[in-house]
Formats: C-alpha cells, structure tokens, sequence
C-alpha cells in the first residue's frame, strides 16, 4: 500500500512540475511579445505597428506586424489589437 501511495505522489508532483514549466515558457513568450509590442509603438521612430501577416508554422501562427514609419519588422505569437479596434470587438 506504502508503495502505490508513494507511486501516486510522485506522478502528481511530476505533473505539477511540468505544468508549472510550461506555465513559465507561456508567462516568458507573453512579456516578450508585449516588449516588442511596446504599447503599439515602434521603439526605433515611435511610429504604430500594422498588421501585415499571419505565418502559419507547423504548430503554431505567427503574426508579422510592420512599422508605418520606419519599416520595422516584428514577429508576434498573439494578434495585437489597439484599444479603437478592441472596442469594436468586446462585447462587454
């Protein structure tokens, strides 16, 4: 009995662990994208990002956003909306 309990702790604590670790990796692409993202301004000129693309990889979308002003490129793995189109989708 000692041994199934044992046996029964261990495999939570290892699901607990890996969703903690995945937990982490989602918690660490989200600041990176919002850093890029940086309030919808380009931090090079200060221009607004545009949507250009959705690149589709084998798992995952990608979503390619450009600089108005300066042509910069970023890459982001959420669809990034300003607060003007946002208020055109909620409903609440």
């Amino acid at each position: 009995m000692r041994d199934i309990l044992t046996w029964i702790i261990s495999i939570i604590l290892t699901v607990l662990l890996f969703v903690a670790l995945f937990y982490g990796i989602y918690k660490t692409n989200v600041k990176h994208d919002d850093k890029l993202w940086n309030g919808g301004h380009c931090d090079i000129c200060g221009g607004t990002w545009e949507y250009e693309q959705a690149v589709g990889h084998r798992t995952s979308t990608s979503y390619i956003y450009v600089c108005r002003n300066c042509g910069k490129r970023i890459e982001l793995q959420e669809v990034k909306r300003d607060k003007a189109e946002r208020s055109n989708y909620d409903t609440n």
